[in-house]
């Protein structure tokens, strides 16, 4: 049965509305198509459920549109009775409803997005961090070995230094012993086997595989090297300086002075001279230094150290000797023509020369020259010698390596406990996320719950009849129908819409056939 109704609902007074009514203005109630078929409700400004004021004019805006529609006089009980059929009011706030859950859905979705995001690094994070300690540790066990290698070599050399002195000991004590006997035997007679001081090994021989006396293990590494590697290099470069003048004076008296093509052979002779004095004795000391680690052969040392000394000594004789000569041949006077030397008086035409005038002689000049040459490539074969020795060297480097890698591997260590921090907080963030959802959405539903019963409750209060407070009971149960049509479709954020919250697939619009006005809000 149907019923012809009065007046509209679109929030005018309530004489104007009659009077639309009695022109027989149809009531703004249709009939809705399922939420598939229905077109995306238009973007509207959300409610926040957790502020005061949104609420409160939610609520406010909504009872007074329950008391317009009821004075509006443009519906009856048997209109609001109808199954298929509700208000405008109750319709769009249905809307707002699946509005704004579906963009707490979406929310929820994109921050389970950026979560999971967040979790692919995490593990990628964990992943190079377990490879980076992974490798620190290989490299701490690696230096480790070598560090015990470049140990045991030089616990096997101090033990080899303490055979070798106790060997001395030996060898002079028995010496002692044999002259403090001879002198026995001279003042008192015969000595007594066994009489005077024991002599140290004279009990039976340890074995050599045996364990080594106390003493024989290596003392430890010092706190830092004799001389780094620049200070010899600026060693080296000054004792170059003090050696070059000499060989620039001799070739530039061999080769002339004056012309470019001279000063260039000058020049090259001196470098390539001071190189080789300097370079010659430096290189025999670190062979000699590097003996024990090289591998080389001791006889081929042996047949070129003394080749390179004789032929450095020779070299720096003959330079000494030529710079000597040299010294005696120079007068320190230009040289003057024979006309002004016959204008001269006897006494100034004898021109002496330097070493005239310094009164030294030639030889001494010569070996003074020599031995500077010999101290300066003396100085350069000590310098080489001052290095470390190469197992010192060897357990300094190993010492090093094994403190860079334990300082990798704490870092890596932190770093791996950091990632898996991370990685083991995404189940828990996620929980909570998902918990978030749910009371978000409970309290979203809690809110246009009040807001649709605040419509009829001032519904009821506008109508002031039984049969249309009835009827707004009706309304009621089919709001709650409505709600719990769109949570089977929605999962009412225990399923789908939860399940965003831990990055899963957001919830679709709700399905199902559902009931909307067609007009205007009452």
């Amino acid at each position: 049965m149907s019923t012809t109704v009065t007046g509209t609902d679109g929030g005018g007074r309530g004489r104007r509305g009659g009077r639309r009514g009695r022109r027989g203005a149809a009531p703004h109630l249709a009939l809705v198509p399922p939420a598939a078929a229905r077109p995306a409700a238009p973007a509207a400004p959300l409610l926040r459920p957790d502020t005061g004021t949104g609420r409160h004019r939610l609520l406010t805006r909504s009872r007074r549109a329950g008391r317009r529609a009821a004075r509006s006089g443009a519906y009856d009980p048997w209109l609001l009775a109808d199954p298929e059929l509700l208000p405008p009011r109750l319709a769009e706030l249905a809307a707002l409803r699946r509005q704004a859950r579906a963009r707490l859905t979406a929310d929820a979705v994109r921050e389970g997005s950026t979560e999971r995001g967040a979790r692919a690094q995490g593990q990628i994070g964990e992943q190079a961090a377990q490879a980076a300690r992974e490798a620190a540790a290989e490299d701490r066990r690696r230096a480790e070995t070598d560090l015990a290698t470049s140990r045991a070599q030089l616990d096997r050399l101090a033990a080899r230094e303490e055979r070798h002195h106790r060997l001395r000991e030996r060898v002079r004590l028995r010496r002692e012993q044999r002259a403090g006997d001879r002198a026995a035997r001279l003042d008192d007679g015969p000595a007594v086997p066994g009489d005077g001081p024991a002599v140290p090994g004279d009990g039976p021989a340890v074995p050599d595989g045996g364990p080594e006396p106390p003493g024989a293990r290596w003392e430890g590494l010092s706190a830092r090297s004799g001389m780094s590697g620049r200070g010899r290099l600026l060693l080296l470069l000054l004792l170059a300086l003090v050696e070059l003048p000499i060989y620039w004076v001799v070739f530039q008296r061999i080769h002339g002075a004056g012309e470019a093509q001279a000063n260039l052979l000058t020049a090259t002779f001196t470098l390539a001279v001071g190189t080789l004095m300097i370079v010659g004795p430096h290189w025999l000391g670190r062979q000699v230094r590097r003996l024990p680690a090289t591998g080389t052969s001791r006889l081929t040392l042996l047949l070129t150290t003394p080749a390179v000394l004789a032929c450095w000594l020779f070299a720096c004789y003959g330079l000494g000797l030529l710079r000597a000569r040299l010294l005696a041949e120079d007068t320190g006077l230009p040289p003057l023509p024979e006309d002004v030397l016959a204008d001269m008086p006897p006494e100034m035409r004898e021109q002496s020369s330097v070493l005239d005038r310094l009164g030294v002689d030639e030889q001494t000049m010569s070996w003074m020259f020599f031995a500077l040459l010999v101290l300066s490539g003396l100085l350069g074969l000590l310098l080489a010698l001052a290095e470390d020795h190469p197992f010192v060297a060897a357990f300094r480097t190993a010492d090093r390596s094994l403190a860079a890698a334990l300082a990798r591997e704490q870092a890596a260590l932190l770093a791996l406990h950091r990632a898996r921090q991370r990685v083991d907080g995404h189940p828990e963030r996620d929980d909570a996320r998902r918990e978030a959802l749910r009371a978000g959405l409970r309290e979203l539903d809690a809110l246009y719950d009040a807001a649709a019963h605040a419509y009829l409750d001032g519904f009821a209060a506008g109508a002031r009849s039984p049969a249309m407070t009835e009827a707004a009971m009706h309304l009621s149960r089919k709001w709650r129908g409505l709600v719990a049509e769109d949570a089977a479709a929605g999962g009412e954020g225990t399923g789908t819409d939860a399940g965003a919250a831990a990055g899963g697939p957001a919830a679709g619009p709700p399905g199902g056939p559902h009931l909307r006005a067609g007009g205007g809000r009452p």
